[in-house]
């Protein structure tokens, strides 16, 4: 989540593709997305652009994220989000996400 996403004015995603095919993320875990350092500093004010997603998958084919036992949680801002991706399989996977994140 360092750099910027420059047209959405917000931090990169913690896990980031693009245009990529063939690409599968699985097996026992937990990717950390560290939201309370940005949810304090969206709380503070102190944020000049938008907080990161903690896994952002865009114009994806052939995308698997699985299982089992692979949890994402602690996002900066969503957990989650694939976005214009043909043939995508998510599935036995764990999000934890507070109430008191938005």
């Amino acid at each position: 989540g360092g750099g910027l996403v420059a047209h959405h004015r917000r931090r990169h995603p913690l896990i980031w593709s693009v245009n990529t095919t063939n690409v599968t993320i699985c097996g026992n875990g937990t990717i950390d997305g560290s939201g309370s350092y940005w949810l304090e500093l969206y709380h503070n004010k102190s944020l000049r652009v938008g907080r990161p997603h903690l896994m952002e998958i865009m114009n994806g084919t052939d995308i698997t994220i699985a299982g089992p036992g692979l949890t994402l949680l602690n996002s900066g801002f969503w957990t989650l989000h694939p976005i214009y991706c043909n043939n995508l399989h998510i599935h036995d996977i764990n999000i934890v996400a507070s109430e008191c994140e938005a």
